[in-house]
């Protein structure tokens, strides 16, 4: 996945002697593995230093315990360890003696001594700014007191932005489990039904065909009626409960593997009003149109556009700030870059977008028709295939 002369180049562009990796999906995206630190959110722990000289290679710092997991999975050969509270043996290995076990993961000391042996103790250092705990950087400052530390985020969002064609057999399976589980809990969607109800459906439907996680970082967005117009997760907030003629809006996600999806869809419960099918139809074929105009060479911005004169053609005060998203790899599922006014860089191939042109009305309700893709030499390759139709699908 990680392109390790790519990111040497783009360091390089950037005046960065090399950067220090420490977040669960830059570590994941660079090992292709999910250390036990990070995924209990010690960020800071474990480690990936990456230079940008060629003669240098990059230098994984790993708890003991998940070398024995992982480190047969690393491709990058200097892995050092650092104690945890964990107690294991090696069968048919002596044990060496210890007086004690940390009670926590704690590794600066082994985080600086990397640094300083890959020689980048006074050098322009790219970190995670909007993501590394301020602990890790005050940490990084009192060791390094001629370093300079940089934003590496926007280098690690283009790097990811572009995926490997081996990752897409992965992904597609990722998709069509998360579509099963969906229809099974649109089987369940009538009047009387709780949103926590469907999202129960979803969750148990796509952890028992394989998903990691079900749900936007476990979480599982489904309302109907005029909770729809609002960012509705199902649960701890107020039930929402389905009554004929509501809109039933939900935006699902899996993690399967460690890639993420995310889709949406709104459908009507009973018979939909006038005014229902006119909203619909408009959020719909403005997300046919820009998906219809994803090529590589397009622009972002230009995409956004055309998405928004669709929109506004029919509702003038429609306003947004974007209108579709890469796919990330984790905790979260979107990141740039965006289908927005704002960005100036062009889509390219073996992109995964999610298009999506949510309108929401509060105390009516909203719709949101969103649809994962894989951009191709000449379009796309679209993921998403539930039925798109206003009424719910129920087979």
């Amino acid at each position: 996945m990680f392109n390790l002369e790519k990111a040497r180049k783009l360091l390089k562009d950037n005046d960065l002697d090399g950067m220090v990796i420490c977040t669960q999906e830059n570590y994941k995206y660079i090992t292709g593995c999910n250390a036990k630190s990070l995924l209990s959110r010690k960020i800071g722990s474990e480690v990936v230093i990456v230079p940008t000289k060629k003669e240098k290679d990059p230098i994984v710092v790993i708890s003991e315990h998940d070398k024995e997991s992982f480190g047969p999975l690393i491709r990058y050969k200097d892995i050092r360890t650092f104690d945890t509270w964990i107690y294991f043996e090696k069968q048919g290995i002596p044990q060496k003696t210890k007086t004690f076990k940390p009670a926590q993961f704690d590794s600066m000391s082994k985080v600086v001594e990397a640094i300083k042996d890959i020689g980048l103790d006074e050098g322009n250092i790219g970190f995670e700014q909007s993501l590394a705990p301020a602990s890790f950087y005050i940490g990084l400052k009192e060791a390094l007191p001629k370093a300079k530390l940089k934003d590496v985020t926007s280098i690690l969002y283009e790097l990811r932005s572009v995926r490997e064609p081996r990752e897409f057999n992965k992904l597609r399976k990722a998709v069509s489990i998360m579509e099963k589980a969906a229809i099974a809990s649109m089987q369940i969607a009538k009047e009387g039904v709780t949103d926590r109800e469907i999202a129960a459906v979803f969750k148990k439907t796509a952890t028992d065909l394989g998903a990691w996680v079900a749900g936007h970082n476990g979480h599982v967005i489904v309302s109907s009626g005029p909770d729809a117009g609002a960012a509705h997760l199902a649960g701890p907030h107020p039930v929402s409960t389905l009554r004929n003629g509501d809109i039933l809006r939900f935006d699902y996600g899996i993690n399967y593997d460690g890639v993420c999806t995310d889709f949406a869809r709104a459908y009507i419960v009973g018979e939909p009003s006038e005014r229902l099918i006119k909203l619909h139809e408009t959020i719909l074929k403005a997300n046919r149109i820009i998906i219809n105009n994803i090529k590589p060479g397009i622009r972002f911005s230009e995409l956004f556009e055309i998405g928004m004169d669709v929109v506004k053609e029919v509702y003038p005060s429609y306003v947004r700030g974007h209108l579709g998203h890469s796919i990330s790899y984790g905790p979260n599922c979107e990141e740039p870059p965006f289908i927005s006014p704002k960005e100036s860089r062009v889509v390219e191939e073996n992109m995964v977008l999610c298009v999506e042109v949510p309108f929401y009305i509060l105390g009516l309700g909203g719709i949101n028709i969103e649809d994962m893709v894989i951009v191709q030499k000449n379009g796309v390759e679209e993921l998403t295939k539930m039925s798109r139709d206003i009424r719910l699908p129920l087979e």
